[in-house]
């Protein structure tokens, strides 16, 4: 009896502890997948697309039927020219909200660059569908005509582009090449040139629209110029382009000399390039316009390390790990100066910690 007794003891117990679990595990799964998404999010807004692709995964992990996390994390991969999965992430999403405009938009951007123009051209007309009042998902739609040597097609929507928004100058550029690319195929069949006279590397598509990074379609000159100018810049800067990566930033900070995100595009082309004391300064203006941006801190300590500024390294290091206390690079690297100074104890702990979250090799610094 005292045996079964102390078996139905232990059964209540049990069951009370799995009540307990279960109560405990349901709000907190819900409080997880949005600390996921919004520093996924944190990611995204400083370029870090790794990370930002991870913490949205987490999330949907959580939350399989996100339609944000998905055409989230469907943006991150797109900057970072995984088209593939990127299409993948906005099917999913479309398929969760059927009436999001931008994930059309954006999943036609994606078929655009992997040359599937048909498909293109499908996911920018839903998208007007949506949204009659979007002259970028036109100028974008007349692009993929235009590869289909649809001339026609592409001067229709280039102008519809331009009765919506009538200072749009890319679809005003854009028009202007399809026209051409309809003359030259009027003098013949044997014009090989006639499809890529429209429709090619110079014709210019809308940026992705409703990102974390948003590339504000902004109703001035000026705004749509510098947005321009800091989209080049990105482009140059991942192909590694740096001088030209190098010259766009500057039209961009020339255009609005308080856009601390110029400034930081200017100083990674510069860095990037090895040219440490310009890309300081720049790196410095940004954090005067917009304090509190772990990855400027991190890169500034690299500088200072490079320059055997140990103390002034473990300073930034320490300034990004406050503001991002799971950057595992940053903990790495002050890990890396600490051994310089002898603190043997300080940097095997921050090796330690630098493991544990994921990111760095003990002594390899990393960029």
């Amino acid at each position: 009896m005292q045996r079964r007794e102390a078996s139905v003891k232990i059964m209540k117990l049990t069951s009370f502890f799995l009540i307990f679990a279960v109560l405990w595990v349901v709000p907190a799964a819900g409080i997880d997948a949005g600390y996921y998404n919004d520093r996924a999010n944190k990611y995204y807004e400083k370029g870090r697309y790794d990370d930002a692709v991870r913490d949205y995964t987490r999330a949907l992990e959580i939350n399989p039927d996100d339609p944000v996390a998905c055409y989230d994390r469907a943006n991150a991969y797109y900057r970072k020219g995984q088209y593939d999965k990127a299409i993948e992430d906005y099917t999913r999403a479309v398929k969760l909200n059927p009436g999001d405009a931008e994930a059309y938009y954006n999943r036609g951007l994606a078929y655009f660059f992997t040359g599937k123009f048909e498909k293109a051209v499908k996911d920018y007309t839903r998208a007007i569908e949506i949204n009659p009042k979007d002259a970028g998902a036109y100028n974008n739609r007349g692009n993929a005509y235009a590869k289909l040597g649809r001339y026609d097609d592409a001067v229709r929507d280039y102008s519809s582009a331009l009765d919506i928004s009538p200072e749009y100058k890319k679809a005003y550029h854009n028009r202007e090449l399809a026209l051409a690319g309809k003359a030259a195929a009027k003098t013949g069949p044997d014009n090989s040139d006639s499809k890529d006279t429209a429709g090619s590397a110079d014709v210019g598509n809308e940026g992705m629209a409703g990102t974390a990074e948003t590339l504000t379609k902004d109703s001035s000159e000026s705004g749509r110029d510098q947005t321009a100018y800091k989209r080049r810049g990105k482009d140059f800067l991942e192909k590694g382009q740096y001088d030209d990566a190098i010259r766009e930033y500057t039209k961009a900070t020339e255009a609005d000399s308080r856009d601390a995100e110029s400034f930081k595009g200017l100083g990674n082309a510069y860095y990037e390039k090895g040219d440490y004391d310009d890309a300081a300064r720049n790196y410095s203006t940004a954090l005067d316009l917009a304090p509190g941006d772990a990855e400027i801190h991190f890169k500034l300590g690299n500088i200072c390390s490079r320059r055997k500024e140990y103390d002034e390294a473990i300073k930034e290091y320490t300034k990004a790990i406050e503001l991002e206390p799971l950057f595992g690079r940053a903990y790495n690297n002050r890990g890396n100066a600490f051994y310089r100074k002898g603190y043997f104890e300080d940097a095997f702990r921050d090796w330690g910690k630098s493991g544990e979250i994921g990111r760095g090799q003990p002594g390899v610094p990393d960029r």
